[in-house]
């Protein structure tokens, strides 16, 4: 089998290259969680109030923002590519790939299945389980809502 059919994995530099875009993926997804919840935390606590305890909003605010990530995880991936290929650009490790002959599509190729990987992962567990978590989120603000939560929440986003 020739070096360009060779599955992306077999190779040291594609489990290299995979692991550094899995784990800039990671990186990536886990920076747009915090701050998808720290925004939708501080609209929370802007339009609830004073009977409505921080604890719950928290709550509220982390059952949704998986499905907020959810609708962002392309730009994610998009995202941890670039960055983990300007990574080993800056590093002269792709440079010194493509001068030893290494093709452009033996080190994207690992990037490509990883990403499929990990998509394929979002559709078939990520999904069900945000989708799950939402609908708490909605029963835990409709018992806030007599509260006078849900009538502010109707308003409109402040960003």
């Amino acid at each position: 089998m020739s070096p360009a059919f060779a599955l992306p994995f077999t190779s040291t530099l594609g489990r290299y290259i995979a692991w550094r875009f899995f784990r800039t993926l990671v990186l990536v997804f886990l920076s747009l969680f915090f701050l998808i919840f720290v925004i939708d935390f501080v609209e929370l606590l802007r339009r609830s109030n004073e009977s409505v305890n921080a604890a719950r909003l928290a709550l509220i605010s982390l059952l949704r923002t998986p499905s907020i990530t959810e609708k962002v995880f392309p730009f994610v991936a998009l995202a941890a590519a670039m960055i983990s290929l300007i990574g080993l650009t800056r590093r002269l490790e792709l440079i010194v790939a493509r001068t030893a002959g290494v093709s452009v599509w033996q080190f994207l190729r690992p990037l490509a299945v990883t990403a499929f990987l990990t998509g394929l992962f979002s559709v078939t567990l990520y999904n069900p389980v945000s989708t799950r978590l939402k609908h708490q989120a909605d029963k835990i603000e409709a018992g806030v809502a007599g509260d006078g939560l849900q009538a502010s929440l109707d308003e409109g986003l402040w960003l």
